[in-house]
């Protein structure tokens, strides 16, 4: 195993997973042998589905691999500004953790 886990944290990373492919016109649905066919989208764009956030995700990762986490990656594709923010807020969470 490794010795530290990389976690990349973006406003997308956290998906929503729906079988109801008609409700997005325009998304390739994802088909496979084992399930029906389902929309992978991001969850910030799905009304009314709310997100666990980066101090969970760390959290429930910490507790299934027991090893050290880095966060490698916290925004994307943003002002400078917004940048800081995330990276502020990522430093708070990693803080509260400890």
């Amino acid at each position: 195993p490794p010795d530290v886990l990389g976690i990349n944290n973006y406003v997308t990373s956290e998906r929503y997973l729906d079988e109801r492919v008609e409700l997005y016109p325009g998304l390739p649905a994802i088909s496979g042998q084992c399930h029906d066919a389902y929309i992978d989208t991001e969850a910030v764009r799905v009304t009314g589905v709310e997100v666990n956030g980066l101090e969970n995700l760390l959290r429930e990762t910490w507790e299934r691999y027991d090893i050290p986490l880095a966060i490698t990656e916290a925004h994307l594709g943003c002002t400078r500004e917004e940048q800081l923010r995330w990276l502020h807020q990522t430093w708070s969470a990693a803080n509260r953790l400890r």
